[in-house]
């Protein structure tokens, strides 16, 4: 897997599964190393990537897309501009930081494979269930780290 890439992210889970941003149209799986899948973002550009138990993909239209590193499949977009994201360790709480606010959400995993299963995901809107809204924290967040 060599090659030129503007953005890499680890997942949080597999052994060698990551993704790059090879354009601003196009975003690329890795497992095990070896490309699994390509992915045209659903957004006027992939202007970032961001790793962990979803990939999230930062769109030019102050969004964030998450989607599903196994299946590929487009999962929530959250319509909020972010500068970091920062999974818990168990892959059911994220914080979203922006610059002068964050967000806590709780992620359903449980939700989102049972759709991706049933092929129940809508192009437009993801997974329905997939998020919700813990907290928000009306403050600028410079950096961070689940404890717990």
């Amino acid at each position: 897997a060599f090659g030129q890439a503007i953005d890499f992210v680890w997942s949080a889970t597999g052994t060698g599964d990551y993704a790059i941003r090879e354009s601003a149209n196009r975003v690329k799986f890795f497992k095990n190393f070896k490309e699994s899948r390509a992915i045209k973002p659903a957004t006027a550009s992939a202007d970032g990537l961001f790793g962990g138990h979803l990939l999230g993909v930062k769109g030019g239209d102050s969004a964030v897309l998450f989607y599903d590193w196994d299946s590929g499949d487009f999962v929530r977009k959250i319509d909020v501009a972010p500068k970091e994201i920062y999974w818990s360790d168990s892959g059911n709480l994220v914080l979203v930081a922006c610059e002068e606010s964050a967000y806590v959400l709780s992620y359903n995993a449980a939700v989102t494979a049972s759709a991706i299963a049933m092929g129940q995901v809508s192009p437009e809107d993801g997974v329905d269930g997939s998020f919700d809204l813990l907290f928000e924290i009306n403050d600028s967040i410079s950096s961070g780290e689940w404890v717990g």
